[in-house]
C-alpha cells in the first residue's frame, strides 16, 4: 500500500515538473495540493480538540464522581462525548493519513533522487575517469547546488562527500528500491574526479537554510498543538506529586523541532522542502481557523448574552 502511495507520489511530482521544470517547485505545488486535499480532515480534527477542551470540566467532574467505579465513568464520558457529537477516535485520522503520506513522499523523492544519479554516474562514466560534472547537472533550487543531497555546509561527513556528488553509500541506499548494483570501488573510481574538485574548491551544497526553518515552524507547530490539547489536571495535588504531566507536554514540544533538525539535516534538501512546506501550511492554517474558532465563539458568547438579557426582560414585564 505505502509503496502504491509512493509510486503516485512520485508519478505526481515527475508530472508537475514536466510543466514547470523544477523538482523544487514540484514538491512545494504537490505538497500544497495534498495539504488542501486532507483540509477538511484538519478542520474536522481541530473542531474536535476545541470540543474536548469545553468538555474538560465536566469530565473533571465525572472523574470525580465516579472515581471508584471505572466502568460507569467510561459510560458516562461516552455518553456525554455522544451528545457533543465528539468522536475520540476520528482526530486520529488526519495524523495517520499524514505520517503515511510522510514516508510515501520519503520514498518518491529516494525513487527521483535514484534516477538523478544513476544519470550522473552514466554521465561520468561515458565521458571518461577524469570527466568533472558541470554544475547544471545537478538539480539546483534557489541556494541549494544539488537538490537530492542535504542542505548543509561542506563539513566532511565521509573522505568522498563534496556535498554534491553522492556518497557510494547513499546510492547502495536507494539501491533497494530498484536493484542498482554498483561496486564501491568503480563507483568511487568513475566519480572520484568531481568529488574531489568540489571538495578541493570548498564548494558547499547549501546554506543550511531548510532545516532551520523546518524546526522553527515545527516548534511553531508543536507550540500550538499544544495549545490546543486538554490537558487533564490531576483531581488532587498535594506536595509529593510528580509533574509528569506537564513535563511531558514539554517533551513534545521540543522532541518534534529536534527530529526535524536531525531528519532535514541528514536526509535530502528535496525532503527538507517538503517537511518546511508542509510545516509552513500548518502553522498557517492553525492561525486562520483560530482566528475564525475566535470568531465563532464571540459570535456565540454574544447571543448567549443577548437571551439571557431577553429572559430578563421578560421577567421583569408585568404580567397582563
Amino acid at each position: 500500500m505505502n509503496n502504491f502511495i509512493a509510486d503516485f507520489f512520485k508519478w505526481a511530482l515527475e508530472l508537475v515538473y514536466s510543466f514547470v521544470g523544477s523538482y523544487g517547485w514540484a514538491i512545494i505545488i504537490v505538497t500544497v495540493l495534498m495539504r488542501l486535499v486532507v483540509l477538511p480532515l484538519d478542520i474536522k480534527q481541530r473542531k474536535g480538540m476545541r470540543i474536548q477542551q469545553r468538555l474538560q470540566p465536566q469530565l473533571q467532574e465525572i472523574q470525580k464522581k465516579y472515581a471508584n467505579d471505572q466502568a460507569a465513568q467510561q459510560r458516562k464520558t461516552q455518553e456525554l462525548y455522544k451528545a457533543a457529537g465528539y468522536h475520540p477516535l476520528a482526530g486520529c485520522l488526519p495524523m495517520i493519513i499524514q505520517m503515511v503520506v510522510l514516508f510515501a513522499f520519503f520514498g518518491a523523492q529516494r525513487s527521483i533522487a535514484l534516477d538523478q544519479i544513476k544519470s550522473m554516474f552514466e554521465t561520468v562514466y561515458s565521458n571518461g575517469f577524469n570527466y568533472i560534472l558541470p554544475t547544471d547537472t545537478f538539480e539546483s533550487f534557489l541556494w541549494v547546488k544539488n537538490l537530492w543531497q542535504a542542505d548543509t555546509f561542506n563539513i566532511g561527513i565521509s573522505q568522498i562527500n563534496s556535498s554534491l556528488i553522492p556518497t557510494w553509500q547513499q546510492v547502495m541506499a536507494y539501491s533497494k528500491l530498484d536493484g542498482f548494483n554498483l561496486a564501491q570501488s568503480t563507483y568511487n573510481l568513475n566519480m572520484a574526479a568531481s568529488i574531489n574538485y568540489y571538495a578541493e574548491q570548498g564548494i558547499s551544497n547549501g546554506l543550511f537554510i531548510l532545516p532551520v526553518l523546518a524546526t522553527v515552524m515545527s516548534f511553531l507547530q508543536s507550540k500550538f498543538t499544544m495549545a490546543q490539547t486538554p490537558q487533564q489536571q490531576p483531581q488532587k495535588q498535594g506536595a509529593n506529586d510528580s509533574p509528569m504531566p506537564q513535563m511531558n507536554s514539554k517533551m513534545f514540544q521540543y522532541m518534534m523541532p529536534v527530529m526535524s533538525l536531525v531528519i532535514c539535516t541528514t536526509t535530502s534538501a528535496a525532503y527538507a522542502l517538503y517537511w518546511t512546506t508542509t510545516t509552513v501550511i500548518a502553522v498557517i492554517s492553525f492561525a486562520i481557523m483560530n482566528k475564525a474558532f475566535k470568531k465563532e465563539d464571540e459570535a456565540a458568547e454574544l447571543e448567549a448574552e443577548q437571551k439571557s438579557q431577553s429572559r430578563k426582560m421578560e421577567r421583569k414585564l408585568p404580567k397582563i
